[in-house]
């Protein structure tokens, strides 16, 4: 985000298997995120049901996130930013 700013939007497509993937991804200034195989696992496993079930243990991990770091708005979250683990 910082060698585009807003010149482009950025998607993230690749790697996000759980919601704090995803909290990170949005907090890095990602628009948004694809969870194709995490959902496809879901799928694979339990049908339907199994795709729901991921959906919802994403989005209560993608909560509880934004609750640890203190954050009530996703503006706050971008604000904040995070840290990357290298």
């Amino acid at each position: 985000m910082k060698a585009v700013g807003n010149k482009v939007e950025v998607y993230i497509d690749g790697a996000i298997m759980s919601g704090l993937d995803a909290l990170g991804a949005i907090a890095l200034g990602a628009k948004a995120v694809f969870i194709g195989r995490a959902y496809l696992y879901g799928a694979m496993a339990n049908g339907e049901a199994g795709v729901e079930q991921v959906v919802e243990i994403m989005r209560t991990e993608f909560e509880n996130g934004m609750a640890l770091s203190g954050a009530t708005t996703i503006a706050e979250l971008q604000k904040n930013g995070a840290r990357l683990r290298i």
